[in-house]
């Protein structure tokens, strides 16, 4: 039954440790959102505050009868899609995820000189994955899962003074074994203990 006191409403605010998370394709997914993330979870840093945005396309066709009525409209495609802007330009995680692990070197600090990045971009699909959306709205948590996920560097930041340096990229959604292309999973704040 709806609620009309604004207690069923929630914002998109990242929860702690990062709203944006990735897993290797195939890895075992939690069913609710108080639970904690896999161990093969990766945070892929700082989200610009576009937040991450759903998208989506429905197709269908008309069936028409001879005489010009329509008789049926058919889907006849339909998608879904996340996007986010990342702007942990210089977080490992990242990095590996928009460019490979293999491609991708870090140097630790030392006494003298600090922490080396190498990163050889060489193109190409970036591999399928599974992907978590994790935010909060005061005590209330709200975890979107995309169980296969394909995802797309669409856009590169530019190189200016004036902003941060980052990548946007599209995580098109498509529908696991049993027909789903994500699940939303949400703790209220009514505890009655």
């Amino acid at each position: 039954m709806g609620v009309n006191n604004g207690s069923r409403v929630a914002n998109g605010a990242p929860r702690s440790g990062g709203a944006l998370w990735i897993a290797p394709e195939g890895t075992t997914l939690p069913t609710d959102a108080s639970a904690t993330l896999p161990v093969a979870a990766v945070c892929l840093g700082p989200i610009s505050d576009e937040g991450i945005k759903p998208g989506g396309d429905t197709n269908t066709e008309e069936v028409r009868e001879m005489d010009g009525s329509t008789l049926a409209e058919l889907l006849t495609d339909e998608s879904r899609s996340f996007e986010a802007t990342m702007l942990g330009f210089l977080d490992e995680d990242a990095l590996e995820f928009v460019y490979g692990a293999g491609n991708v070197t870090i140097t630790p600090p030392t006494t003298t000189v600090g922490t080396k990045i190498a990163v050889a971009d060489k193109g190409g699909q970036l591999p399928k994955c599974v992907m978590f959306i994790e935010t909060a709205y005061g005590l209330k948590k709200i975890r979107d899962v995309g169980p296969v996920c394909q995802p797309t560097i669409t856009d590169r930041n530019a190189i200016t003074k004036g902003g941060l340096r980052g990548w946007t990229a599209r995580f098109s959604l498509q529908k696991d074994s049993s027909g789903s292309f994500s699940y939303t999973y949400s703790v209220l704040d009514d505890a009655t203990g």
